[in-house]
């Protein structure tokens, strides 16, 4: 169910961003799909099997949906795609076996690499991935911890005030978590491509 909302929160982000970017109840919407989304990630690293596979998967998604992405938005940002990867590395580093001063070198390398080349939400989405990881469902740890991550991100990436609402994400978690079930593999790594994709047709269509 998490995941089916942060599909359809970022759908109206996007839609918003591209057919009505005056109209604040699109991004409002919108500011809940990464939060949900970085909590999928943690959710589907702590469950999956093959790491590795996990990994390509996400790597795929990011590569394909690149061109897309800056044909639709115009920019120059590597996608979200290519943050959550980033940000499931570190999970994965975070919890080997390792000297603590290399495992925090190497965290704070990526995050660097994540912030220098314009990562999509950059260490922001990252930050988030890891408190959820490791304060999973401690939502008395989370809340604030969540504010303070946004306020880095507002500090670091000039947010605006309303990527605030997207602390509402714990209430949603709290919510729909027992609701959630298994989504069809094409539907679940398909949507973004896809929505970008269709996005991108009606757009040009359009004009």
């Amino acid at each position: 169910m998490i995941r089916i909302i942060a599909m359809l929160t970022m759908l109206l982000d996007h839609v918003g961003q591209v057919f009505f970017p005056n109209l604040i109840i699109f991004p409002i919407v919108g500011r809940l799909a990464l939060p949900l989304f970085a909590w999928g990630i943690v959710n589907g690293y702590k469950k999956t099997k093959n790491f590795k596979m996990y990994a390509l998967r996400i790597l795929i998604l990011a590569i394909v949906s690149q061109y897309p992405y800056m044909l639709l938005f115009k920019n120059e940002y590597f996608n979200i795609c290519f943050t959550l990867l980033t940000g499931l590395i570190i999970l994965k580093v975070y919890d080997l076996k390792l000297n603590g001063f290399l495992k925090a070198f190497i965290i704070l390398f990526l995050g660097l690499i994540a912030h220098e080349f314009d990562f999509e939400y950059g260490i922001y989405g990252i930050a988030l991935l890891l408190i959820f990881h490791i304060f999973d469902r401690k939502y008395y740890y989370l809340v604030p911890l969540q504010i303070a991550v946004t306020f880095l991100g507002m500090k670091l990436y000039r947010f605006e005030s309303l990527q605030l609402i997207s602390i509402v994400s714990i209430g949603v978690i709290v919510l729909f978590e027992k609701y959630n079930f298994r989504i069809n593999k094409i539907i679940n790594y398909g949507f973004y491509p896809g929505h970008i994709l269709i996005l991108l047709a009606i757009l040009n269509l359009i004009r």
